[in-house]
């Protein structure tokens, strides 16, 4: 998350967590909802950044 890599070690640990939790229907659920909330959020940003991009170019901010 801080942008540091990761050890293989860590890569199976999380891996194995996220099998552990997904196993879970009502969790499982959550996270595929939350992907697609993000998702949607990322659609929304990029339909609303879009028209300020081509006013005033791709520099601005």
């Amino acid at each position: 998350m801080m942008g540091e890599p990761i050890t293989d070690e860590e890569g199976k640990k999380a891996e194995q967590s996220l099998q552990i939790i997904g196993s879970y229907p009502a969790i499982a659920a959550l996270m595929a909802a939350e992907q697609r909330m993000s998702l949607l959020i990322t659609d929304l940003n990029r339909i609303i950044t879009k028209p300020l991009e081509e006013l005033y170019g791709t520099g601005w901010g």
